[in-house]
């Protein structure tokens, strides 16, 4: 199951940024900084501007585990 499909199923709404879509490498070390990450993909909660969870390892158990974790799905 993908990270759409369990929104599909949940009535999620996910945010996502294009990092395709950044310029050069700077904009790249920028956004992880931003992130407070060292790769990407991750996914987020970002609450008022500040990262208050975060999860690297991208699988459907953690894609799970994410959300059940940060309230979005029971």
């Amino acid at each position: 199951m993908t990270l759409r499909n369990i929104a599909k199923e949940n009535s999620l709404d996910i945010k996502y940024f294009d990092v395709s879509k950044l310029t050069d490498n700077n904009e790249y070390s920028i956004l992880l900084n931003k992130l407070e990450v060292d790769a990407l993909p991750v996914l987020v909660k970002i609450e008022n501007g500040v990262v208050v969870s975060k999860e690297n390892e991208i699988t459907d158990l953690k894609y799970q585990t994410f959300l059940k974790n940060n309230g979005y799905i029971n």
